[in-house]
């Protein structure tokens, strides 16, 4: 017995998508069909260096139908929209919120940005938290809005202590390695060898 069969294959037209705001190649798109919002970023060559990753707004219709919080995929792996993009919709990109830094001790330093309501204690999981080996506390460089002190102030909080903190644009975290207590100093002289004290 054969067996036969007819396979024909049709042309898959393709959706028009519209990208605005940050992104780095704004206008209209030809996208595949079954495309969601965050792969659909792809064809626009991605969010620009400014724009926002935490309050994408997907327009269906010129009437917003959802605001995505691309953190929520990139960091957590939850689901980034239950939505898919249909001929006509539109993504927008607007500038980012805030940047905050994390730096040192940490497991992945980096920009983050935060939403008003988030604190600083946020920012520290967002980088992954704490090192092995890193100090308890945690450098907070802060824009004072006074131009002394090169418009910085610093302030030192316990790394627990940052969930009661609200985050400010432009707030740098640093966080460092313990330091091992020294048992001995050498000193250095005209001798060939040290003095160890």
């Amino acid at each position: 017995d054969k067996t036969f069969l007819d396979l024909t294959h049709a042309k898959i037209s393709g959706k028009t998508i519209s990208f605005t705001g940050r992104v780095n190649i704004p206008g209209f798109h030809v996208v595949t069909p079954y495309v969601d919002p965050l792969t659909a970023l792809i064809y626009a060559g991605g969010v620009d260096t400014i724009g926002s990753l935490r309050e994408v707004v997907f327009f269906r219709n010129n009437t917003p139908l959802d605001t995505l919080d691309l953190y929520a995929f990139l960091l957590d792996g939850a689901p980034s929209s239950s939505h898919f993009m249909r001929d006509g919709d539109r993504l927008h990109i607007p500038n980012r919120l805030s940047t905050v830094t994390v730096s040192g001790a940490v497991r992945h330093p980096g920009y983050f940005e935060l939403k008003p309501n988030e604190s600083l204690g946020q920012a520290l999981r967002y980088a992954g938290g704490l090192k092995a080996g890193a100090s308890q506390l945690v450098h907070i460089r802060r824009l004072s809005g006074v131009t002394t002190d090169n418009g910085y102030k610093s302030y030192y909080f316990h790394w627990q202590d940052l969930d009661q903190l609200s985050m400010q644009d432009g707030d740098s975290l640093s966080l460092y390695y313990n330091l091992n207590e020294m048992d001995y100093i050498f000193v250095y002289g005209l001798k060939n060898k040290p003095i160890q004290y």
